[in-house]
């Protein structure tokens, strides 16, 4: 996985770097807004206390599960297309997954330092991008915190948990006792994945319009988001329609918190353009 890491962060610094004629220019893509940051901000601390107050009464209310007691008719209420993976668990693919959640949350929020600008302009896009993440999970905190959903992996028999190897019977064992267990929707890895890398891709659309590879960009981040949602289920922590919501969500709120705040550029633009110039 450590070379996977590595690909991606040379990829990402030679996209940012490559080309320098126009690197250390102001940039005024993104911008904020005294008011409109407030709003934003009290809209994010009410959703995120919602959100852990949901899940604390989850918590509580959570009764201990007992091993093999999702039979085959509750796996028959199960909708047909997320039937086919109940009971599966891979700890090879729910490590492969991480490398796309941590590249969502560590190293595109890193790279962002690296978008042509001043260093205010760069600072400017990462608290947009922290806006984002913060929506981001507590929208996922309130689905989880609302819907009881298990996961996949809770429909396991007991003789199929004792076909696992050592290291993921150990995992599974730990993961079957919390109350997450039914927190299977939505995915909060996949909405995290969309969110990051579309931000990251968005951006580079916003910051570099005339560099010709940014629509293979867009293709890399795409084929990240369905590599990461892939994992996901193929690990047996979420259901297809799981990952499939939580992308959409991630998507939705990466366009809409860049486009909130780029609208306000347009906004002045326009008005500079009507200002009356002198004779």
């Amino acid at each position: 996985m450590t070379i996977i890491y590595i690909l991606i962060s040379l990829i990402i610094v030679l996209l940012l770097v490559l080309r320098k004629n126009d690197y250390f220019q102001d940039h005024c893509i993104v911008t904020l807004s005294s008011k409109k940051e407030f709003l934003i901000c009290l809209v994010l601390i009410g959703l995120s206390y919602t959100s852990i107050e949901l899940q604390k009464i989850k918590a509580d209310n959570f009764t201990e599960f007992e091993i093999g007691s999702l039979n085959q008719a509750k796996i028959n209420q199960i909708n047909t297309f997320d039937r086919g993976i109940t009971g599966r668990w891979d700890i090879r693919a729910k490590n492969n997954g991480k490398v796309f959640k941590n590249t969502s949350i560590y190293l595109i929020p890193f790279s962002l330092f690296l978008f042509a600008g001043s260093l205010k302009r760069r600072l400017v896009l990462f608290f947009i991008f922290s806006q984002g993440y913060v929506l981001t999970e507590s929208l996922t905190g309130l689905a989880k915190g609302l819907v009881n959903r298990y996961r996949p992996f809770a429909y396991r028999t007991i003789n199929e948990i004792e076909t696992l190897n050592p290291e993921a019977k150990e995992k599974f064992l730990e993961d079957i006792v919390d109350y997450d267990i039914l927190n299977s929707f939505f995915s909060g890895d996949a909405s995290i994945i969309a969110f990051g890398f579309v931000f990251f891709a968005y951006s580079y659309s916003l910051f570099y319009k005339e560099r010709k590879y940014k629509n293979i960009l867009w293709i890399i981040a795409l084929i990240g988001v369905v590599l990461g949602c892939y994992y996901r289920t193929s690990s047996g922590k979420h259901f297809p329609t799981d990952v499939m919501i939580g992308a959409i969500v991630g998507f939705l709120v990466a366009f809409g918190i860049l486009l909130i705040h780029k609208k306000s550029i347009n906004l002045i633009e326009l008005k500079d353009k009507q200002l009356p110039t002198k004779n």
